[in-house]
């Protein structure tokens, strides 16, 4: 799985990092080699105004489907980050479980 993170007026620091690969990592590894790449942007909308404006967007490439891409936005740049990423997971696992249903159906029931 390719991972690219990009941060646009936000503050990275390695803790923050590493907080935020772990939790990628524990999110979406369950779904082993099937997801191809994540791309994570992080950005504050408003600078240091402050208010609803820390937004992620998140897009994960899946083969012979379409990306799925999940967005939020709030003050709390973790709290946002940590929204989006169980809000992905949970897309990607009704991916997948339609796909093994339609796989798996009997004939006539696709």
């Amino acid at each position: 799985m390719r991972l690219n993170l990009t941060w646009k007026g936000v503050a990275k620091t390695p803790a923050v990092d590493r907080l935020l690969e772990h939790k990628l990592h524990y999110a979406l590894d369950r779904f082993g080699h099937w997801v191809q790449s994540v791309d994570l942007a992080v950005e504050d909308l408003n600078g240091p105004k402050g208010g609803v404006d820390k937004r992620c967007r998140m897009a994960v490439s899946i083969p012979r489907h379409r990306s799925v891409v999940v967005d939020g936005r709030g003050e709390d740049l973790m709290a946002v980050v940590t929204d989006v990423i169980d809000r992905t997971a949970a897309a990607l696992a009704r991916v997948r479980d339609r796909r093994h249903t339609r796989r798996h159906a009997p004939a006539g029931l696709n």
